[in-house]
């Protein structure tokens, strides 16, 4: 029955997302189909995708994430994910005790390059998250280094992170701009289906995603693996 699901084709030649379909063998809710709204995955798509992955929910799209927040999330999409300690015993910052909020996934980030503290040594965990930020991190996990920018870091971070698309649906302009939970979503859909630098093959097989042939991210056999209920079911024309 599922099988059948995906591959139900729209006449009107968009990409939808049918969600919320809760597949059993008394019923079958009816699903809402959605429009495009940018780069073929419809917003919606976008927020499950990265749901099922582990590394957001989306709960207020307009809300500004924390320097905290964005530490775990970027953490939970990295090859380090299953590495952060349960019970934290060692201050991760000047300004971030072992028994702060997130503490484990700030001490991964810093570890591993993903993000920085400031001046000082401190973290700033409740600040909020920038664009430059994002930048650092999405590019580290895809294996650039400072090395490859040249004697311009900063410009050709910004430049490389445009060229890669990785700035599709981010609202976030300026380097300083702060990132709201929308353009965090959006940074880390885009990071899964963007080609890692030396082995040129897409982020999301770090996570067990795949990209289908419309080039976005198919994590429908992880959405059955690790949830039961609504499915994610992918269509396009004919």
């Amino acid at each position: 029955m599922r099988s059948e699901r995906r591959n139900i084709a729209l006449r009107s030649g968009m990409y939808s997302l049918l969600a919320g379909a809760l597949f059993s063998v008394f019923s079958v809710p009816v699903m809402e189909a959605y429009a495009v709204s940018f780069s073929n995955a419809t917003q919606s798509y976008r927020d499950q995708v990265i749901s099922v992955c582990g590394i957001a929910e989306s709960t207020d799209p307009s809300r500004y994430v924390s320097r905290s927040e964005f530490a775990r999330m970027t953490v939970q999409a990295s090859q380090w994910k299953d590495t952060v300690a349960a019970v934290n015993t060692v201050a991760a910052a000047n300004d971030v005790p072992a028994s702060a909020e997130n503490s484990g996934y700030i001490r991964t980030a810093l570890r591993n390059g993903l993000m920085r503290t400031k001046l000082g040594g401190n973290f700033d965990p409740d600040s909020y998250v920038t664009l430059n930020d994002a930048i650092k991190a999405c590019l580290t996990l895809l294996g650039y280094t400072d090395e490859d920018f040249g004697t311009d870091v900063a410009g050709g971070r910004l430049s490389t992170f445009r060229a890669l698309g990785l700035d599709d649906g981010v609202s976030a302009q300026q380097s300083t701009d702060a990132l709201t939970e929308r353009d965090c979503i959006n940074l880390f859909y885009n990071l899964l289906k963007t080609n890692s630098k030396d082995t040129q093959t897409a982020y999301g097989t770090v996570l067990d995603v795949s990209i289908s042939s419309d080039g976005e991210v198919d994590a429908t056999d992880l959405m059955e693996t690790e949830m039961e209920g609504p499915i994610l079911v992918k269509t396009w024309s004919q």
